[in-house]
């Protein structure tokens, strides 16, 4: 069968392709909400909007992603009769963190902050002065997830340094629960921020860090962890696992990949959706450029790519 699949293929100009997530084409619904929400956020920003003359670098985006401790790769090299192919791992693929990043229109990064699945104010957190490397800041809840407390925490460590004694700035979050208590809110509004909550459904157009900067952000993670999995397995046999990944492993992957994301790469995905600039003419079809040094919820989602005919099954 397979003598005349792939010509057939060549000759019609057909390939075997992933399917693609929903959002991934721009409906026109979808573009249409995208260009609304831009304009209005610009207008705020031109003569006589309420955060006129506000700079670039106070017009932020923050989100938060899930880095897990283990993050396997979905292929190796294998004998090709092989119908069982495993990988080796350290068994620690549950574990995860919560990563907040923030990045602004004009390319500034802000420091990471970080939240362990850990009881609050008990011994993790105690210590997390010897865990977190200068310039990250962290907090633990038992789920590992952010909540109003974090919130708070993340404004107090990050936000707060950033924008004190400044008179304006604006601060877009997705519809995150915790984005929206009233705490967290009047705590943002009382040093002079205005918050912007990006709808949800659309933030795969609207937010930055979807849209640009998670995606390469764990790409980088990824390629490190790699690395260290190569010397930390070598010569183990059978089905012994490898030690897992500590705290200090993760953190330091993260900064580093953060630290990859490239100013230009912060700003372009800020123009690319139309923030700050003229609402750009552009065909619903087109897709976010690659726009990273390094290689957008927290889970990734299925990209656009070819895959071999043989990972296929055919139902006859």
């Amino acid at each position: 069968m397979w003598r005349w699949v792939y010509p057939f293929l060549k000759r019609h100009r057909l390939s075997i392709r992933r399917r693609t997530r929903v959002g991934q084409k721009l409906s026109g619904h979808l573009e249409s909400v995208r260009q609304e929400f831009v304009e209005a956020v610009n207008e705020r920003f031109a003569a006589g909007g309420t955060l006129e003359n506000t700079p670039p670098a106070l017009r932020v985006n923050m989100d938060e992603t899930a880095v897990f401790f283990e993050m396997t790769a979905n292929t190796t090299i294998n004998s090709k009769n092989a119908r069982t192919v495993s990988i080796r791992s350290t068994g620690s693929n549950a574990r995860r963190l919560t990563a907040c990043v923030a990045c602004a229109e004009d390319g500034t990064k802000l420091p990471l902050f970080v939240v362990f699945k850990a009881k609050a104010s008990a011994t993790i957190e105690k210590k997390l002065d010897q865990i977190l490397p200068p310039n990250v800041y962290g907090c633990c809840q038992e789920n590992g997830w952010m909540d109003e407390r974090g919130c708070r925490i993340w404004m107090e460590k990050v936000w707060k340094p950033y924008v004190t004694d400044l008179p304006s700035s604006l601060l877009m979050l997705d519809e995150f629960k915790c984005h929206m208590q009233t705490s967290f809110v009047r705590g943002l509004n009382d040093l002079g921020t205005e918050v912007e909550i990006i709808p949800g459904g659309y933030t795969c157009v609207l937010q930055p860090c979807d849209v640009g900067i998670n995606k390469p952000l764990k790409d980088g993670i990824r390629t490190q962890y790699n690395a260290w999995s190569i010397t930390k397995m070598d010569g183990l046999k059978g089905d012994a696992k490898g030690p897992a990944p500590e705290r200090e492993d993760i953190v330091a992957w993260l900064l580093h990949a953060w630290e990859s994301v490239s100013e230009d790469s912060v700003k372009n995905t800020f123009s690319y959706i139309g923030y700050g600039v003229k609402e750009p003419t552009r065909k619903a079809h087109r897709s976010a450029p690659h726009v990273a040094t390094t290689s957008t919820e927290d889970t990734e989602e299925p990209e656009d790519e070819e895959i071999e005919l043989h990972d296929l099954v055919f139902r006859l």
